[in-house]
């Protein structure tokens, strides 16, 4: 019961599709390049995690759980009734008090001239805090809509939020934050611009008619 919410517009020209189920363990201690930054290489203790399932044809999504180990950020093997979950809370890093937290990269439609949508689906255990979804695009602006709640069987909690934000950039970080205990089950992430082939390669400019002059 991860994909409630599924939006009319999913499969659509110009949408992507991303769904995170978590049932396997992660596989730790590679150091591997940022799936935003190439030139970022994230630590042994940083699980980067391709979907299960996925339609995007922009680029590859990701999904980054860092700090690793089995204090926070832990992977569990199961967790009332649900199989593969994340537990995420705040941890101590040296002198830093940090939230656990989940980071997305989303590849996407390109057009400088229209709004795109981007829902995220989460479902939870809330231990002490419910998690919090922002959307960082790039400097641009976002707009957030109420997020919609509904209570699932055994303390389970399915949310959905949905953010606005421009077209004209490649892809956004979506972030999962957690300022208190929480197990994640599942995650799903679509996202929209009205955009196909045809409006993202130059348009030729119309032809000219030139008018003749009868003469007389």
């Amino acid at each position: 019961m991860a994909d409630i919410n599924k939006p009319a517009w999913r499969g659509a020209a110009g949408s992507t599709f991303q769904h995170w189920t978590f049932s396997t363990p992660p596989n730790l201690g590679n150091p591997t390049p940022a799936p935003w930054d190439p030139n970022l290489i994230l630590p042994p203790d940083t699980e980067k995690m391709k979907p299960d399932e996925v339609s995007n044809s922009y680029g590859k999504p990701f999904l980054v759980v860092s700090d690793v180990d089995g204090a926070h950020n832990s992977w569990n093997p199961g967790y009332a009734t649900r199989t593969g979950v994340w537990r995420l809370e705040p941890y101590d890093k040296g002198n830093a008090h940090l939230n656990g937290n989940m980071n997305m990269w989303i590849p996407n439609c390109v057009h400088r001239d229209l709004q795109k949508c981007i829902r995220v689906q989460v479902t939870y255990y809330r231990v002490t805090f419910d998690p919090d979804v922002s959307v960082i695009a790039q400097g641009r602006p976002v707009t957030e809509k109420q997020p919609v709640v509904q209570q699932l069987p055994q303390g389970w909690t399915h949310k959905t939020w949905e953010f606005w934000t421009s077209c004209d950039i490649n892809g956004e970080q979506i972030d999962i934050d957690a300022s208190g205990a929480v197990y994640i089950d599942q995650v799903v992430v679509d996202t929209y611009c009205p955009c196909d082939d045809r409006q993202r390669k130059p348009k030729r400019p119309p032809k000219r008619t030139r008018k003749t002059r009868r003469l007389t």
